[in-house]
């Protein structure tokens, strides 16, 4: 009888650790879930953050030779003069043979017709398999895609989903987590104007350099088009010559659109591109792109 109730004791003790060993189990694969998914929303997060810091990039590419890179280009070799930090070319989502090759795998050159048009895919940063994604679009828009089909695993497949309007973005006001300082955009207005400065208050024109030494409309015309500046600014002074899509701004993340006819003050510090790009008569068309890192932007109407 001893022997049995000393079995049972045994038995009794085995099943407790096997309980307890089951619960410490479940314990540490819940405790695993909430770590993977902070990691990978932090990880989406600094994505965002790299993707929006490119997208100044490309606007100031585009300032300066009135293209978008070239189809299957290095991406990291034809934006660094543009991109200051070289760890925004890393991949937070998954490993790459080196920084920049999920960005010039998935990029995508723009038609001319698409430069100036809003939500158009430039390029993405993707883990395996394409889930997560975040993605890039024109205006310096950055969205999380949810849902990405399965059969998209290929590079090819996914720039054909990502450019097609069957893959609408999320709204990135709802895809942002908290993340490291380092980690947040760099600027609150990134943009690009078409100005065409003319003697009369419409269409206004004038850049103050830290210096106190200006650009006005009288410089740009007396330089018959030859006028080139990039560099820093303290306060602009602008009249656009287009609306909506012409004028391809964000203030704050969000798309800020002008309006032909309304005088826009510019104040903060500004990094900017003035050159002339198209002479269509008189003063011809001309474009300013600019990135601010603490700008303000307010309107005379």
């Amino acid at each position: 009888m001893s022997g049995f109730r000393h079995t049972t004791r045994r038995r009794g003790s085995i099943l407790s650790s096997l309980a307890a060993l089951a619960i410490v189990g479940i314990m540490l694969s819940l405790v695993c879930t909430a770590v993977g998914g902070a990691r990978r929303a932090a990880n989406v997060a600094v994505a965002q953050a790299r993707l929006r810091q490119l997208g100044i990039g490309f606007e100031l590419y585009f300032a300066k030779h009135h293209a978008y890179p070239p189809p299957k280009c290095d991406l990291r070799a034809a934006l660094a003069p543009f991109v200051p930090n070289p760890a925004v070319f890393d991949n937070p989502l998954a490993g790459e043979p080196e920084p920049g090759f999920c960005l010039s795998d998935l990029y995508r050159c723009l038609a001319p017709s698409e430069v100036d048009r809003p939500n158009r895919y430039i390029t993405a940063l993707a883990a395996a398999g394409g889930s997560p994604c975040v993605a890039l679009y024109t205006g310096g828009a950055v969205h999380v895609v949810e849902g990405v089909p399965s059969d998209t695993e290929t590079p090819n497949s996914l720039v054909a989903y990502l450019a097609t309007p069957e893959a609408p973005p999320t709204d990135p006001g709802t895809q942002d987590p908290v993340v490291a300082p380092e980690a947040q955009p760099i600027a609150n207005l990134v943009g690009k104007i078409n100005l065409n400065p003319r003697n009369n208050t419409s269409f206004e024109f004038e850049l103050v350099k830290p210096d106190g030494s200006t650009i006005t409309h009288g410089l740009l015309a007396a330089s018959n088009g030859a006028l080139v500046y990039e560099g820093p600014a303290v306060r602009i002074l602008v009249g656009p010559k287009g609306n909506g899509a012409q004028n391809g701004m964000t203030y704050n993340g969000l798309p800020y659109h002008l309006r032909n006819g309304a005088t826009y003050t510019i104040t903060g510090a500004l990094q900017v591109s003035l050159r002339k790009v198209r002479d269509t008569g008189g003063m011809g068309q001309w474009w300013l792109a600019l990135v601010a890192s603490d700008g303000v932007i307010e309107s005379d109407r």
